[in-house]
């Protein structure tokens, strides 16, 4: 599923286990499900971001609805020479004749990978006052 390998991508960018990628589920205003408002800081604007390139998906890549949330995407991990986690999303072209939407499979792999990385550019500005906020203040 989309989600699961986001949760990949954040754990590989990060250099943190998966499920130090779930403190970002429910954070600010827009991590998780639903948002709303002003972003609370650079951490929450990349969840904006991430949101919006999840809203593009459907115009852009002729993805479903549901599409974002579980289609599962191929992408390769490696590591640079520096040590860092490097992914790189298979391109539409280069998924078999019979694979199921291969535009929106490299559009979400390419939403999720750029969401990370954010997530990783960005680590300095969690902050865990923001864990679980309450979306109706924002």
């Amino acid at each position: 599923m989309s989600v699961y390998q986001f949760g990949k991508f954040i754990s590989c960018y990060g250099g943190a286990g998966f499920f130090d990628g779930l403190d970002y589920n429910g954070y600010g205003c827009y991590c998780g499900l639903g948002g709303q408002g002003t972003p609370l800081d650079d951490t929450d604007r990349c969840c904006l971001v991430h949101d919006n390139c999840y809203g593009r998906a459907a115009a852009e890549a002729d993805c479903g609805s549901l599409d974002p949330y579980i289609i599962i995407y191929d992408y390769e991990q490696t590591t640079d020479q520096a040590g860092n986690c490097v992914i790189q999303c298979k391109k539409a072209a280069d998924y078999s004749w019979y694979s199921t939407n291969p535009e929106c499979r490299e559009f979400m792999c390419e939403c999720d990978r750029e969401g990370a990385k954010c997530f990783a550019d960005k680590r300095p500005t969690y902050n865990q006052a923001y864990e679980s906020y309450d979306k109706d203040s924002c």
